[in-house]
Order: C-alpha cells, then sequence, then structure tokens
C-alpha cells in the first residue's frame, strides 16, 4: 500500500483518538470515517474493564459486519512484531498490541469471540430493549416486526374515519376534503408512517397560543438568517430607491403591503412586528416567479420607471448580487409567512390533529390484534422503557452501569425518535466522569430524509451537546479516495453550490472543502457525453450514447489494471431500458436491486398462468398464456378460436378442440380440422399451431389441483410441464421463478391465494441482475442512495437531467426542531384560498428538498477516484444549447461542465409519432410432448353456466368508457387494490342499465378484465394517471359542431386528444391491419375535432386512438 506523507489533519486524527474526550466530527466523503472509528474502538478497548462497555452503533447489518471485520482485522495486524511500513497502517498497530496485551490479561479472547465487541444497529438497540422489559413496555410477549406496516396504517384509518358519526373533528377532516375519503386515508396513512416525529409532543396536548408561538419563532429565525445573509449595508444603499418605488407602486395599486416602507426609516430588526415590512421588501426584490429581479426587468410596472434616479442606483446594486442568492431563499419563504393563526385556522388545524391521535390510538389496537409492530413503535416504547433523568427505570440504571462509551457512525442520518433515546442513555452522564461519546458522520451527505433523518441534528450536537455531554467538534480535511484533480473540481463546484451559512432549522449545509492526498491523472477529470437533441423523446439515441461511453470505459479497464465502474441514477425509473439493452449486447453488468421482480418477463408470463388456475374464468389471463412464449400461438389463430365467441370461458373451448379433433381427418393442406360448436362451425389450424394448443391444453386443462400439498409445488410442477425457464433467454429465469414459487409458500401454502397480494409482495421485490465473470471489466448499476459508502475508479452519472420535483401537495405538511413542531393543515377541496400556513411550510419544504438534491448529487459525484462521466440529453433551440430543468441534478453542476461545440456533436431529430405495434416473443421449438395422465371428462366444464346470445356491446362499450373517464377523474391510486373488487358493482350497473340475460356474469367479467389489465399496463397507466388532463367532456366548435372528447391530456407544448375504440379484430385479419383500418376509418374526425380543441384551449393539438383491448396506443 502507497505510504502518505504528512496530513493536515493528521493531529485532529491524533487527538481523536483519546478515549478521555468526546468528540463529533464531520468526515467527508473519502477521509476516512470507518478508518478513524474502528481505530477508536481499539483505543476504548485498550482502556475498559469489559469489551461490552462499548457500544457502537450504526444504521445496516452490513455496516455492523464491516466495522467488526476492520477491528478483527486491525487485531490480526498486531499478531506481528514487525511494524507495517504504511503510515495509516502503524497506528492500527500500535493500537491493536496495547489490544491484544490488555485481552490476554483480562481473559476476553476477542479473536475468537468477536460477538463481544458490542456493535448494534438503532433497530436491534431498540428491539433489544422492549424484548428485555416486555410488560412495561406494554407488550405482553416479544414482538413481531411488521414487514408491510402500511396495512396496518390503512387500517388504523379507516378505523377512525368510521368514527365520524361519534366525532366532530372527524367529520370537519372530510368535509375539509370535499368527501374525498381517499385523499384523507392518503393523508393519516402519510402522517401515521412520520409518527416518531410528532406523536410523542402532540399526546400532552396542545394550544392555538402555544402553536402560534412556535410559528413566530420559526419565523423570527428565517428573518435572522435573512438580514444576517443580505449583501453588507444593503439598507443604507437602498434605503431612498426601495421608498421611492413603494410609493409609486402605492399610487397606483393602493397594495396595502407596501404601506410598510412608504416612510421606512432604513432600520430592520428580526421580529414579528417587522414581518410586514419583508414581505413588502419581498414584492419589491422578487418577481412573481419568487426569483430576485434582474436589472433588466425592472419597470415602471415593478416601481421603476425608466430613467428614475432610483431605478438606476437599484439596478446597479443588483448587478453586484447577482451570484448571491442565499438570502433570497429566506426572503421568498418570509414572503409566505402567516402574520398569525386565525380563529378558523386553528379550528381546521386542531381538528386535523384530533384526528391524528385517534388514529394513533387506532393504530394501536390494530398492533395489539394483530401481533405485529412497526420499527417506530419499537423505538417510541424503547424510549418510553428507560423512562428519564428524573424518573430512571432499573432498566436505565443498569444500561449506565454497563455502558461507558458510545460511538455513533453516520450521525446525519439519524432521527429524532433515535436522537432521544440516545439523550435518555446518556441522561446521567457528566464530562469528566469517565465516559465518553465518539460521534461520526458528514452532513453533506445526509440524504435519507424521507426516513426521518434530519441533518439539523449534527449542527444541533455541534452547538449544544447531548445533555450534559459536550463534544468537541473536529472536521476532517483529507481525502484518501479520488485524484486530486477530482477533488479540485468537486470543491469549485459545491463551494458555490451549497448554502452559505448553516441552518438547522431548513437544513442547510455549507460545504466544506477538501484536500486530496492522491497524485493528479492525466486527462479530464469529468467528461460531459451530450446528446444535442430538438425534441425529449430521445430514449434509443442516449442509450446508443451510452452504449459506446460505457464501451470506452470497460476498453480501457481491460487494457490496463481491472478497475471497478458504477453507473449511477437518483432513482430506478431513470434507466428506462438500459438494463435490457446491456443484456441484449453482451455487456457485463451487475444491477443491484435495481430491478422489479415485476418488471421480468417471465415473473408476468407466471402470473398469468396463475390467474389462470386460480380464476378458469379470467380470459385475459387464458388468452396472454395462450400468446405467452410457453405456447406462442399466433394472433390470427386466438381471433380465429376465440374472437367470436367472448361468453364461453377459455378453458371449455379448449376442451372442446380437444375432444373434437381424435375423430377428425387432416384437411389436404395438412392443417388438423376441429369443430369449435356443432357441425357447422368447422375451423382447422396448422400442425405446428396445433400441437402448441394440444401441448398447453393437456396441462393447464389437467388443473384438478385439491390442495392436498402446497399450492407453490402444484404451480412448479405446471410450470415444469410447460417448459420452465427453458423457453427464456434470461440466464435469472430460473431463479425468478423460484422467488414466485417461494413467495408463494410465504402468503398461500395452501391455495385460497389472493392476487392482488400476491402482486402487491412481488412489486416490492427488488432484484439484483449478473452476468458477470470473474477477471473481466463490467458496470456496476445502482442508484445514489445505494451507492453511498461505496467507491469506483469511474463513475457514470446517467438520467439526471430529469426533475427531481415531488408532488406531496395532498398530505399534511409539519416539520419536528428538537421537540417543536409546526403543523399546516390539508390544502382544501372546497376553498381554493390557500392557507398561509400551507403555504409558508410548503415553501420550506421545497427548500429543504432542493438542499439535499444538493447533498444527493454530492453523494454521486464523491463516489468516483479516478473519473467521472455523465451522460444526458441536451436540449438546443435556435442553434442554442439550453440549460436543464431547474430542479433537476444535472442543474446543479451545468456551470461547471465543459460542454462540446454544437457542430462537432449529433443533433438528433426524432418523430415524435409512434406507430409501432406492441408484439410478443414466440419460441420457434415447441416443447416435446410430455405425458399426462387426465380425465377424458373435464371437471372443469361443469362448473360453467352459459347465457344466451343476445348482444348487449353498446351497453357493455358504455360502461367500460364510463369507468376509465371515472378512474382518470378520481386517480388510479383509488384502484391501487385491483378493479376486481368492482365486479358486483359492475353487474348492478349493467341491470340498472336494463342489461338482461344469463350472461350478466359474463359480461361483467369481460369489463372488469379490460379495465384491470388496463390499469396494469404502462400505456394504460400514462393515460388514467396524467394529472393535466379533461376526460369525457363536450364541446362546441367555432361553427356551432358538437363533438365529444374521451380524454385530452395537456403535454408540455401541446394537448393530446385521446379516442377509446373498443373495437374488435375481425375474422383473418391480422392485428397490424385492424389497426390500419380503425386508425384510417376515423382520422377525419379525429382531424376535426383536434382543430376543435385547438381553438378552445388555444393550443396545438394531436391526436392518438386508443385500444383499451389490446393496451395498443396509435399516434395520428
Amino acid at each position: 500500500m502507497q505510504s502518505y506523507s504528512y496530513l493536515d489533519d493528521s493531529s485532529l486524527r491524533d487527538r481523536a483518538l483519546n478515549p478521555g474526550e468526546s468528540f463529533i466530527i464531520q468526515a467527508p466523503a473519502g477521509s476516512g470515517k470507518t478508518e478513524l472509528l474502528t481505530n477508536r474502538i481499539l483505543s476504548l478497548l485498550s482502556v475498559v474493564s469489559r469489551p461490552e462497555e462499548i457500544l457502537a452503533i450504526t444504521f445496516t447489518k452490513k455496516a455492523i459486519l464491516e466495522m467488526r471485520t476492520r477491528v478483527i482485522n486491525k487485531l490480526k495486524l498486531g499478531l506481528c512484531d514487525i511494524p507495517p511500513s504504511d503510515v495509516v497502517d502503524i497506528i492500527s498497530w500500535k493500537l491493536s498490541r496495547l489490544v491484544l496485551e490488555r485481552d490476554s490479561l483480562l481473559g476476553w479472547d476477542l479473536l475468537k469471540y468477536p460477538d463481544r465487541i458490542n456493535i448494534k444497529t438503532f433497530d436491534s438497540l431498540c428491539f433489544g430493549l422492549v424484548s428485555s422489559l416486555p410488560l412495561l413496555s406494554e407488550i405482553s410477549s416479544i414482538p413481531s416486526i411488521a414487514k408491510d406496516p402500511i396495512k396496518y396504517y390503512k387500517a388504523a384509518a379507516y378505523s377512525t374515519l368510521n368514527l365520524a358519526g361519534d366525532y366532530q373533528c372527524v367529520r370537519s377532516l372530510l368535509s375539509h376534503l370535499d368527501i374525498d375519503i381517499k385523499s384523507a386515508i392518503d393523508c393519516i396513512v402519510y402522517m401515521l408512517s412520520k409518527r416518531d416525529q410528532w406523536a410523542s409532543i402532540l399526546k400532552y396536548g396542545f394550544s392555538r397560543d402555544l402553536f402560534q408561538k412556535e410559528l413566530h419563532s420559526a419565523i423570527e429565525k428565517d428573518m435572522t438568517h435573512l438580514l444576517s445573509l443580505m449583501p453588507a449595508n444593503w439598507m443604507e444603499d437602498l434605503k431612498q430607491p426601495i421608498i421611492m418605488a413603494s410609493r409609486i407602486l402605492y399610487d397606483d395599486n393602493k397594495d396595502s403591503i407596501l404601506e410598510n416602507l412608504l416612510n421606512w426609516n432604513g432600520c430592520l430588526s428580526p421580529g414579528i412586528n417587522n414581518l410586514k415590512k419583508i414581505k413588502a421588501l419581498a414584492s419589491i426584490f422578487l418577481t412573481s416567479q419568487d426569483t430576485l429581479r434582474s436589472p433588466k426587468g425592472l419597470s415602471k410596472k415593478n416601481g421603476f420607471p425608466p430613467g428614475s434616479p432610483h431605478k438606476k442606483k437599484f439596478s446597479e446594486w443588483l448587478m453586484t448580487v447577482k451570484d448571491s442568492h442565499d438570502w433570497v431563499v429566506y426572503l421568498v419563504m418570509l414572503r409566505y409567512a402567516p402574520d398569525d393563526i386565525t380563529e378558523n385556522q386553528w379550528n381546521v388545524l386542531s381538528d386535523h390533529l384530533n384526528v391524528l391521535l385517534l388514529s394513533v390510538a387506532n393504530l394501536s389496537l390494530q398492533f395489539r390484534q394483530r401481533g405485529e409492530i412497526d420499527f417506530i413503535e419499537i423505538a417510541q416504547r424503547a424510549v418510553a422503557v428507560l423512562g428519564n433523568e428524573d424518573n430512571p427505570s432499573d432498566l436505565l440504571l443498569k444500561i449506565d452501569y454497563a455502558i461507558s462509551h458510545i460511538l455513533v457512525d453516520e450521525f446525519q442520518d439519524t432521527s429524532h425518535i433515535h436522537f432521544e433515546l440516545l439523550k435518555v442513555i446518556m441522561s446521567g452522564w457528566q464530562n469528566d466522569c469517565g465516559k465518553s461519546v465518539f460521534i461520526v458522520g458528514d452532513p453533506m451527505q445526509s440524504i435519507y430524509r424521507f426516513r426521518g433523518s434530519d441533518v439539523g441534528l449534527f449542527l444541533n450536537v455541534i452547538k449544544y451537546g447531548i445533555g450534559e455531554i459536550k463534544p468537541f467538534f473536529l472536521k476532517l480535511v483529507s481525502n484518501f479516495r479520488s485524484q486530486s484533480n477530482l477533488v479540485k473540481w468537486t470543491n469549485g463546484v459545491f463551494s458555490s453550490l451549497f448554502p452559505y451559512s448553516n441552518d438547522e432549522n431548513i437544513g442547510a449545509i455549507s460545504y466544506s472543502p477538501s484536500v486530496s492526498v492522491k497524485p493528479i491523472i492525466d486527462g479530464s477529470a469529468v467528461t460531459f457525453h451530450p446528446l444535442f437533441i430538438k425534441n425529449k423523446i430521445v430514449d434509443n439515441e442516449l442509450e446508443e450514447l451510452s452504449l459506446n461511453v460505457i464501451g470506452q470505459v470497460l476498453e480501457k479497464s481491460s487494457l490496463s489494471n481491472l478497475e471497478s465502474t458504477a453507473m449511477l441514477v437518483q432513482s430506478r425509473n431513470n434507466l428506462g431500458n438500459m438494463i435490457n439493452i446491456l443484456s441484449k449486447n453482451k455487456i457485463p453488468f451487475r444491477a443491484v436491486e435495481i430491478t422489479s421482480l415485476s418488471e421480468k418477463t417471465i415473473v408476468s408470463d407466471l402470473m398469468q398462468i396463475i390467474r389462470a388456475i386460480v380464476h378458469p374464468g379470467d380470459r385475459l389471463a387464458w388468452l396472454s398464456v395462450l400468446r405467452s412464449p410457453f405456447c406462442g400461438l399466433k394472433l390470427e389463430t386466438l381471433h380465429m378460436i376465440f374472437g367470436s365467441d367472448h361468453k364461453t370461458p377459455v378453458p371449455v373451448i379448449l376442451r372442446k378442440i380437444l375432444d373434437s379433433h381424435c375423430s377428425t381427418p387432416n384437411d389436404p393442406n395438412g392443417n388438423v380440422r376441429f369443430f369449435l360448436s356443432g357441425e357447422d362451425s368447422q375451423e382447422s389450424l396448422s400442425t405446428l399451431e396445433y400441437r402448441r394448443l394440444v401441448n398447453i391444453a393437456h396441462v393447464l386443462l389437467h388443473s384438478n389441483y385439491s390442495g392436498s400439498f402446497p399450492f407453490s409445488s402444484w404451480i412448479r410442477y405446471l410450470w415444469d410441464l410447460l417448459g420452465g425457464s427453458s423457453v427464456y433467454s434470461d440466464p435469472d429465469a430460473d431463479n425468478d421463478a423460484e422467488s414466485i414459487f417461494c413467495l408463494i409458500d410465504e402468503i398461500a401454502s395452501y391455495g385460497n391465494i389472493d392476487i392482488d397480494v400476491l402482486e402487491n409482495e412481488i412489486s416490492n421485490l427488488l432484484i439484483t441482475s449478473d452476468n458477470t465473470k470473474i477477471g473481466e471489466p463490467f458496470i456496476e448499476i445502482m442508484t445514489i442512495h445505494k451507492a453511498k459508502g461505496l467507491q469506483f475508479d469511474n463513475v457514470i452519472l446517467y438520467g439526471i437531467h430529469n426533475s427531481s420535483i415531488r408532488n406531496l401537495e395532498s398530505i399534511m405538511r409539519f416539520e419536528s426542531h428538537f421537540g417543536n413542531v409546526l403543523f399546516a393543515p390539508m390544502k382544501s377541496k372546497v376553498n381554493d384560498d390557500h392557507d398561509p400556513m400551507i403555504k409558508y411550510i410548503r415553501h420550506r419544504d421545497k427548500v429543504r428538498d432542493s438542499y439535499e438534491l444538493d447533498r444527493l448529487i454530492y453523494v454521486a459525484v464523491t463516489r468516483a477516484k479516478k473519473k467521472i462521466h455523465i451522460i444526458s440529453p441536451v436540449l438546443i433551440k435556435d442553434d442554442k444549447v439550453t440549460a436543464p430543468n431547474k430542479d433537476s441534478l444535472l442543474n446543479r453542476l451545468w456551470k461547471h461542465l465543459l460542454i462540446p461545440d454544437i457542430k462537432y456533436g449529433a443533433v438528433y431529430e426524432k418523430n415524435k409519432s409512434n406507430d409501432n405495434i406492441i408484439s410478443r416473443v414466440l419460441y420457434n421449438d415447441i416443447i416435446p410432448d410430455k405425458k399426462i395422465v387426465f380425465n377424458s371428462t373435464s371437471e372443469l366444464t361443469s362448473s360453467y353456466f352459459f347465457g344466451s346470445d343476445y348482444n348487449h356491446s353498446y351497453i357493455i362499450n358504455r360502461l367500460i368508457l364510463d369507468w376509465l373517464a371515472q378512474i382518470g377523474k378520481t386517480g388510479i391510486d383509488n384502484y391501487s387494490e385491483g378493479f376486481y373488487r368492482y365486479l358486483p358493482i359492475v353487474k348492478k350497473q349493467l341491470l340498472r342499465k336494463s342489461f338482461f340475460g344469463d350472461n350478466i356474469e359474463e359480461s361483467a367479467i369481460l369489463i372488469v378484465n379490460l379495465i384491470e389489465n388496463f390499469l396494469k399496463d404502462d400505456m394504460g397507466m400514462w393515460i388514467l394517471s396524467h394529472k393535466k388532463s379533461y376526460r369525457d367532456i363536450a364541446f362546441v366548435d367555432g361553427e356551432g359542431l358538437f363533438f365529444r372528447a374521451d380524454v385530452i391530456l395537456e403535454l408540455e407544448n401541446r394537448l393530446l386528444l385521446v379516442e377509446y375504440n373498443l373495437s374488435m379484430v375481425s375474422k383473418n385479419e391480422s392485428i397490424e391491419d385492424f389497426v390500419k383500418r380503425i386508425v384510417f376509418s376515423c382520422r377525419d374526425k379525429l382531424s376535426n375535432c383536434c382543430d376543435a380543441i385547438s381553438l378552445t384551449y388555444g393550443k396545438p393539438s394531436t391526436a392518438a386512438v386508443c385500444f383499451p383491448f389490446y393496451c395498443i396506443l396509435v399516434y395520428i
């Protein structure tokens, strides 16, 4: 290993090993945090009486294993009498020798019993505390952790809403939401999932005065930060321009807010009485889009007439501060801050809070009834079981005696409930009492706010400590990971991107630069690979560019020493089709928990087999199986056999075919002839098609599963008979199928399986795809969150041009800080007026999210040791490069990227229409016939009842269209539990529409199956979930002609009219010909409709035809 010379922070690292002191250490990426932490453990082991006196806490089992392994390896290093040559290892060697001496003296035998090195996760620590005293923690027995606590949150939410007759607060919430049950459920579920941040504060009661006090405190803190960050002498320089602009605007508009600046004395202090002045200043400084005005944007409209002296002075001042915008963040937040909490606002908010308390109580009942709890409940009970400093429990006293030193890794990811636990454990500790705390982390890498972590805790401990313990703050600067040019580039980017100063209240973390100890590597440390485009549909071209970049990186790796390479994405959705592209091009890769099992073709096909077996009347499932690689029937064959009969179940038709062919000779063309129904309906199939059909029919019609052995074993048996994974080219096919079988064993060993539950479980399973070979370079693919803590020689950033905005309009907003909570009620669906509290907390939320995105891209960049490659489309307008979406990760790096000249790069113009028809994979070789024993008379046939042939197609089609419109209007989340549960409702609707006859059951199933499959199709979901849309609307064009539109989607630069077509493929017609025929027939009508839409809405519009029966969308 390379030896390092003097390090700038070496003295700090030496001091951090003093076991008699407490420290909180900021360790930036690549600073050797784990090395320092394990050396601290060795230092403590050299002085304690028992290894168990030391408690190290981290967040993952993987981190526990790594930490314990490092400590043991260091101890093994100390067994050698000769010191190592590496300067870094010498420190560990010396400490290990001391520990081994003490180990021998006290008989610890750590190398034989490494578990005596006490390392736990927060969750395991809490679980151990609760389990040790179950009665005191109000849990009658050792609890089990719920794998899916969301179902309990939902059950608690439903129970709470069912109390509307007894509690006015519940009625108030529902009225506030215009009886939108789904939104109410979503809000309660979200808040219950975050209850560790607010429930303990509310349980002792709340009042309007207390909340108003907390609100004013938050506002005054924002004002303090604003005034501290404003440019020097701004009040003196801008007093007169601001007064003049205010007077002009006030005279023109009589804006009451500006009245506060008419006689301004040029002084301003952070007090709630000055809030109106700051709001008035915001109207002067900021545009309506909440951005700082530009010098060119000053006009009479905003108080600065042309040629006026105060405009000149204000313009010159803006020029000097154009790159200093930290203070603007606070000015925007204060612009929306409420002056007070009004009586009406408090009534709404207090009702919401009481509903939450009821929900917490109902959740506790759910946990008791089900015998399971979640991690939040475990942590809350753990804190409760310990008591407090004034009233400690026996368990707390025992812990205080047993533990002398605490180490916390990754402290920036700590939540408030975990911090509360630390405070309770350390409640009796004092400085110089022989106890210590060692906290290490990097607030610049705090990226888990969505899990409840609060980076403000790190800053708070630096300022105030934990209880009586005030740890020393040390900041490391040495970077042992990245080459010098890369560290230099990183310092340049993030010193300007991160906030200027820290603020624990809104998660602002200033940048701490690093110094690399690695030499410079030739060539550019960061290379940008743009795909210049003129529109935004670029998936194929972007994937092609990515293949070239990946190929170049891997090729360089194979020519020299084997280098590690990672492709990092913000979310799995940003990968698009990249996994399949890499697989098809035989590029070695390992995708770490990046692919959902539900996205695999083999899983989709296997699920259709299960559906067909469980529900023999599921027509779409049976047809999907017949079309899948297990059978591979042509579309023409499917239409010929099933196209004219929509009522008879598929297995019954298959049985008729099998029973009829035996006495039917082949026709002159060598085809197999059979009868579908009666002597007048003779059909014929090619020998190959018929063999496909017979093979799968023999297998699936033998579905006499009785429950005498595990259901998963029966499905596995059918799977093997059909050919199993041999019909797929995917090398992971066997593993994927086995995952499904194991899951079925877990949730429904002996049948009675709930398909929706199974599909939900599958959607939550993330798998790792790996086609790598030992000794060959490959690319590792993972999310940025997953990559945290890892390092790679080369890092490729992909998909970071996408917007990162979260849509949380439907939730109840809150923020929690050190025992104080701010709440804002849900947005009303009855009154369009925005509650000022909602606006204020929403803007603070946006600021926190933006700061965390800054830190997320920092984590991504700092994974690299040698090189960074960034792949992204770049939009070209008027032959000029345009900046990326301001909310994207790419935008945060944009100013520091070297953009190649457009003339040297290709500019892609992709046709926006997509006429491709979805095709299914077929296998060429028939699965060999297998001997299957089955009854000649199918038991399945007798279980079906057939109705009349009366045709009610119009009623069915109208009902389908009504449901599609309803789903689009109310949101697909309302149907997340599957559409099959609406079958009774659909039946009643058919009856109300005078749909009489015996085939009402089959017709209802037809409707439900169609909508269920449409909801699960990507295209269907896109149409139904599009936020900006108009559904089932009528309008009149300029000439008085009447039009009705199924769906109008508002896209970025146009409107898209979607016409649903429920026609079916005709006999002897291919699907391609069918689509072309329908599109041709309605082209003129849709063209006229587009003209009317453009006239009505003032935007260009295009049209597309959607075929819900086939899940096909064709643009015209």
